[in-house]
């Protein structure tokens, strides 16, 4: 059976090799991947770096150990536009973004004016955090004055409801 005994062949100068050699090539192999994991947490280039550290070894991990953190670019994700504040869902619910967490509003999506969204808001009565809790009056009132606010920032024409506008 060849799975039973398959070092019967091998020498034994073949066998101390391959005892000193293995965990080396081990060991290399763990620290080509640690050099590129922390390389690519350094804001660097991780798959360069394995390369690197193929070559290199503990000396390539040594220089992205010692290696600053690269300031991110300005193109990068702290340059993206931020997430809007308000959120069109359906044509019939507008979400808000405020410090309490997110208040849904009812009402009608109209059509665009000189290219911006215009939303016709209904009663504030009938608006909601999302997680279904009714917005108290005191809530209602910040919302009420935060909305048209907020609606000219993100690029919206909000009409309030009669009543609340009043």
């Amino acid at each position: 059976m060849w799975w039973g005994n398959w070092t019967g062949g091998m020498s034994p100068e073949f066998m101390a090799f391959l005892s000193i050699a293995a965990p080396v090539l081990l060991g290399w192999i763990v620290i080509m991947a640690l050099t590129g994991w922390l390389a690519s947490r350094k804001g660097r280039d991780g798959g360069l770096w394995v390369l690197a550290a193929l070559f290199l070894g503990p000396i390539a991990l040594l220089v992205v150990i010692l290696a600053p953190r690269r300031p991110e670019k300005p193109g990068g994700p702290a340059a993206l536009a931020p997430v809007p504040r308000l959120r069109l869902q359906g044509d019939s619910l507008l979400e808000l973004d405020v410090a309490e967490g997110v208040a849904v509003i009812q009402g009608q999506l109209l059509p665009r004016v000189d290219g911006r969204p215009r939303f016709k808001l209904t009663k504030s009565a009938l608006w909601h955090w999302s997680d279904g809790r009714p917005i108290a009056d005191a809530e209602r009132e910040e919302l009420l004055a935060e909305v048209p606010t907020v609606g000219r920032h993100e690029g919206w024409n909000l009409t309030l409801d009669a009543e609340d506008a009043g």
